[in-house]
């Protein structure tokens, strides 16, 4: 029997879950829940995420535990609008893929691929980590806070654009535009 363990690690808030049995597809109501119930290849997508999801978690500070449990549930509520999508498996793997993408660098269960760092003029230096092991390639940036913005691999005309909740960041050889919420954007050079 397929399982959707990633519902029930939301429905059950715990910090970790050992392999084993998830919650049945039967006792499922949601359409999500019955679209990954139906498919193999996404019941193995929300097994995945159960399995990061319980590592990263295990890799965290209380506090931080917190916002990663408040983040996944916001997602699981989220992962709805692909039943609007033209080709909803395709959405939610796509949707799984980034999740995955964002717990395995937030829970550091994997290293970065590259340190490169721009001089952005005004906007100072900026620090970024690429990471090019992840199911959705991913850049993080690191400001003067301790906090760091993770932005993902989105398509691109020409070079790498990260898009993330408050900045995007496109590179093409040793020059990048950084753009910045609410701020103009900024030519970058890489040093």
């Amino acid at each position: 029997m397929k399982k959707c363990s990633a519902l029930l690690l939301f429905l059950l808030g715990t910090t970790a879950m050992a392999a084993g049995p998830g919650l049945g597809c039967k006792t499922t109501g949601g359409e999500v829940e019955t679209l990954l119930c139906s498919d193999d290849a996404l019941a193995a997508k929300d097994e995945l995420l159960s399995e990061v999801f319980s590592a990263s978690l295990m890799s965290m500070e209380p506090a931080q535990r917190k916002h990663v449990r408040a983040s996944q549930q916001r997602w699981l509520q989220g992962r709805s609008v692909c039943l609007n999508d033209p080709v909803p498996k395709d959405c939610l793997m796509r949707r799984y893929d980034e999740r995955i993408s964002m717990l395995q660098i937030e829970g550091r269960l994997v290293k970065a691929s590259a340190l490169a760092r721009y001089d952005c003029g005004a906007a100072g230096l900026l620090e970024i980590s690429f990471y090019n092991n992840t199911p959705v390639p991913a850049a993080v940036l690191l400001r003067d806070s301790p906090q760091r913005e993770i932005a993902l691999l989105q398509v691109s005309a020409s070079g790498a654009k990260y898009v993330g909740r408050t900045f995007a960041f496109w590179s093409k050889n040793d020059s990048g535009l950084f753009s910045d919420a609410g701020k103009p954007d900024v030519q970058c050079e890489k040093r």
